[in-house]
């Protein structure tokens, strides 16, 4: 029997996620920033701060491009790409009024960079660089997935590690970052009738969404990590086969009343 009074030890893991958006100026000389009385600067309202993977046909993004002072009218747009389809670039995305706005889809991306949609993966930089003159400002999207799963959906979890009819009840996913979420109660109700109550803290356990392929990060209050062995979508319903180091396990479905869950898989 797992032992329900060992205190809660949440460890310090490597936080392994995907940061949808990079925002980068090189630290180069002020001649470099500014050029005859005017610099050209990144405003902050990227849309939608990266290229998902998930749809690739339709994806794209978007962002300002600014001016300080009035010297700069133009500037000129170059793209270039790193990643798993090996480095591209930079190309050039032609000349661009300023202030102004940059709209790319990623579709029109690897049209410009040579590379195919197929080939990008996860993780991937696309870096726009506007100049005018000496002047010269740099941003990076990277390709990603949306995700939202967060919400408080009932479970049902059958054939668990002890014996008894199937738990319900509800269970609440928080987002704790982009594709990264946390839950209140990890085995949807099986502590409280297997050991007569919940587990005295989840550690760093962390729910994983990285294009729709679930994972679990981390490691429980007793030091067990956990994994599925089985991830199916049907409609409302998302079934979850898991289980730990510990030889617990369980299958839950959980069911949303907003509409039916995303292809999600393991």
């Amino acid at each position: 029997m797992k032992k329900i009074i060992f205190n809660s030890c949440k460890l310090l893991i490597p936080f392994i996620g995907i940061f949808a958006l990079a925002i980068s100026c090189s630290d180069i000389e002020d001649d470099d920033f500014f050029t005859e009385g005017g610099s050209v600067m990144f405003y902050q309202n990227i849309a939608p701060g990266f290229y998902d993977l998930g749809d690739i046909d339709n994806t794209s993004v978007g962002f300002d491009v600014g001016v300080g002072g009035d010297a700069i009218s133009s500037g000129d747009v170059t793209l270039s790409y790193a990643g798993a389809a090996g480095a591209a670039g930079p190309v050039s995305l032609g000349s661009l009024s300023l202030p102004g706005t940059q709209t790319l889809s990623l579709v029109d991306a690897c049209s410009a960079l040579g590379i195919n949609t197929g080939d990008v993966a996860i993780g991937d930089s696309f870096t726009f660089t506007t100049s005018a003159g000496n002047a010269s400002r740099s941003l990076s999207v990277s390709a990603s997935c949306s995700s939202a799963l967060a919400g408080t959906y009932a479970f049902s979890t059958a054939d668990f590690f002890c014996e008894g009819d199937a738990q319900t009840g509800m269970v609440t996913i928080t987002e704790a970052a982009a594709g990264l979420y946390t839950l209140d109660d990890w085995a949807f109700g099986t502590y409280q009738h297997c050991y007569g109550g919940p587990a005295n803290g989840w550690g760093s356990l962390e729910l994983s969404d990285v294009c729709n392929k679930l994972s679990i990060l981390g490691i429980d209050g007793y030091m067990d990590s956990w994994s599925f062995t089985n991830v199916q979508v049907n409609g409302s319903d998302l079934v979850l086969s898991w289980t730990n180091t510990y030889g617990e396990f369980g299958v839950t479905t959980l069911t949303r009343e907003d509409g039916e869950w995303p292809p999600l898989t393991f």
